[in-house]
């Protein structure tokens, strides 16, 4: 082999091995940050899952289910603030599953907040009332937290896909076991 032969064969090789190092480099950035927004968008869910626990933890506490939060200034507060957290995490997930992941961990959230604004709601009138101190509820606050409580305006409902009661029952049916439904439903 000559010279000029043996010098293309070496530039050809250095070429194609510079060439695939920069593949590497590029596969490997790629990677590191897939990873990374893989770990950031996994702490933006659990933080938004913890927010909107504390949130209920904070107005309800240890009250019993079927009765309404304490008429704690503070606790609404501070329910509503973890509220508007939760609301600002959630606006950072970027990922479509843990974003998801996270609806489904609101619609739980807003149901059992809904359950406990409603025995406010059917109880006597004056629970937003001053108490004795002088201590009342912040009106943003008690906002924020009824707003959270009721089915986002525009919000798709997944269950609009059946065009009945006669059209679930043909995609899903009542199985036997479900007698009382069946009766419901008409379908014995």
């Amino acid at each position: 082999m000559d010279d000029a032969t043996w010098k293309l064969v070496v530039d050809s090789a250095q070429t194609v091995a510079a060439f695939a190092g920069a593949l590497s480099a590029i596969f490997a950035g790629w990677a590191i940050r897939k990873s990374s927004n893989d770990r950031e968008n996994g702490h933006l869910l659990h933080h938004a899952k913890t927010s909107l626990e504390r949130a209920f933890q904070a107005l309800c506490g240890d009250t019993p289910t079927n009765s309404a939060p304490t008429h704690d200034r503070t606790a609404w507060l501070t329910a509503a603030r973890l509220i508007e957290e939760y609301k600002h995490t959630k606006e950072r997930i970027t990922d479509k599953l843990s974003l998801q992941e996270c609806e489904s961990h609101e619609e739980h959230w807003r149901y059992q907040f809904y359950v406990r604004l409603g025995v406010i709601q059917d109880g006597p009138a004056g629970y937003f009332t001053p108490r004795p101190r002088g201590e009342e509820i912040q009106k943003v606050s008690a906002m924020v937290i009824h707003a959270f409580a009721t089915w986002p305006e525009g919000k798709s409902d997944p269950l609009k896909k059946y065009k009945s009661a006669d059209d679930a029952y043909n995609k899903l049916g009542i199985h036997m076991l479900w007698f009382k439904l069946r009766q419901y439903c008409n379908r014995v």
